[in-house]
């Protein structure tokens, strides 16, 4: 996924597009995995899990393709721009006069980083790798808590996951004129606000009216939406060109450590202390790292206006 965020974001520059328009690209992922989870349920209540594999051939080869024709296609603009460059240089009869054996080997990637990377950025990730556990109990856990302690039937289960994909489609729809309009650091903002509010309304909900957390399933478009467009566009921001890829990567291997943490601890908290005590502590610990961010953010911030007037 990662490689594909980066893929797409290169693409983006090629056809002269704002990286804000990530979230128009991304919301076909929505639509398919809304699709594929559908159809794919019905296909395995017929013909058994076997037929996940001939589902995995028909996914990965499209997938291959696409990867396969961009380089391609990238390929040619390559031949055909440098192309155009030694025309150019012939019709003026002059040369560079450079060397290429003497450009050096690019910088290294912490060097990089180093001069580009700020300390908001770093508590940035580590908002993310949070928020990225707290996002991973509510997809492995809360199932657990809707037919143990809230005796909701598969019925419920099975719709909950339909809303929670149908409220991300908008958002990414929308994505660049969210953008544009709250940035995104207060799209972040949002998206933890969404996660804390629906896990603390999951033990609200009565179990004699367990049917009402699917009043809550559509902040999970909220929280989901949110925090990838926020991600992309705010790291893409802080990466100098060339490193969208790698950078992107890290993001999402924090976002993974963040997610195996989630579940193991999230599992051991909810059989030892209950759902009540693990969804209002995730709740308490993203709005705590939520406030450590904005309070970097800000001093950042000051401090670069107080330099700008200086």
């Amino acid at each position: 996924m990662p490689i594909l965020d980066g893929v797409t974001l290169e693409y983006l520059a090629r056809v002269k597009k704002e990286k804000s328009a990530f979230g128009s690209e991304r919301l076909f992922g929505a639509v398919s995995w809304a699709v594929v989870s559908f159809t794919l349920g019905i296909a395995i209540d017929h013909y058994q899990t076997r037929v996940m594999y001939l589902y995995n051939v028909c996914l990965l080869l499209p997938l291959l393709a696409s990867l396969y024709w961009f380089e391609i296609s990238k390929g040619k603009e390559v031949e055909e721009g440098s192309e155009v460059d030694r025309n150019d240089c012939n019709d003026c009869g002059e040369t560079s006069g450079t060397d290429d054996s003497a450009v050096g080997p690019p910088p290294p990637l912490f060097a990089i980083l180093r001069q580009h990377v700020t300390a908001s950025t770093l508590v940035f990730l580590l908002l993310c790798t949070v928020l990225s556990m707290g996002t991973s109990i509510v997809e492995n856990l809360v199932f657990l808590m809707f037919t143990n302690t809230l005796g909701s039937s598969n019925f419920v289960c099975g719709v909950s996951v339909v809303v929670t994909v149908v409220f991300e489609i908008p958002l990414f729809f929308y994505a660049a004129d969210m953008l544009a309009y709250f940035g995104p650091i207060v799209m972040l903002v949002i998206s933890t606000l969404a996660y804390s509010i629906r896990v603390v309304g999951y033990t609200l909900v009565p179990e004699s009216s367990n049917w009402m957390v699917l009043l809550l399933e559509p902040l999970h478009g909220v929280t989901f939406g949110c925090l990838k467009i926020s991600s992309v566009e705010f790291i893409s921001q802080a990466t100098p060109a060339g490193y969208d890829v790698t950078v992107q990567g890290l993001l999402a291997s924090l976002q993974g450590l963040g997610s195996l943490l989630g579940s193991s601890v999230g599992g051991f908290v909810e059989q030892r202390y209950g759902s009540d005590v693990l969804y209002r502590g995730a709740a308490l610990i993203v709005a705590v790292f939520l406030g450590l961010f904005m309070a970097v953010f800000i001093a950042e911030y000051r401090r670069g206006r107080e330099e700008a007037s200086a």
